[in-house]
């Protein structure tokens, strides 16, 4: 099966995770070290560069999808990542 017809049965909020993953493989000022699959959707560490090449990093991510549309949370530089998302949530829902 060629990757066009692949893409061609994804629904409308896989097509918007492949975005964000091509996205990221496209972003030459970045790059995804892990993807862990959370909640309603999926925490990422990414490392950074400089201008002059230095890496900088991990930079945690809550990335997930929700009425068709990308949404991403920035947890920074943390340990437990998952606690993070925890917290950022419950203080948008109080």
């Amino acid at each position: 099966m060629e990757i066009r017809e692949q893409i061609d049965r994804l629904d409308r909020d896989q097509l918007a995770e492949l975005r964000m993953y091509i996205d990221d493989k496209l972003d030459p000022a970045s790059t995804v070290e892990q993807r862990i699959n959370y909640r309603s959707g999926w925490l990422q560490s990414e490392y950074r560069y400089t201008d002059k090449g230095t890496r900088r990093g991990p930079y945690w991510y809550f990335k997930y999808v929700k009425d068709g549309k990308n949404h991403s949370l920035y947890i920074g530089g943390t340990d437990n990542p998952k606690s993070v998302v925890d917290q950022i949530l419950a203080s948008k829902a109080g």
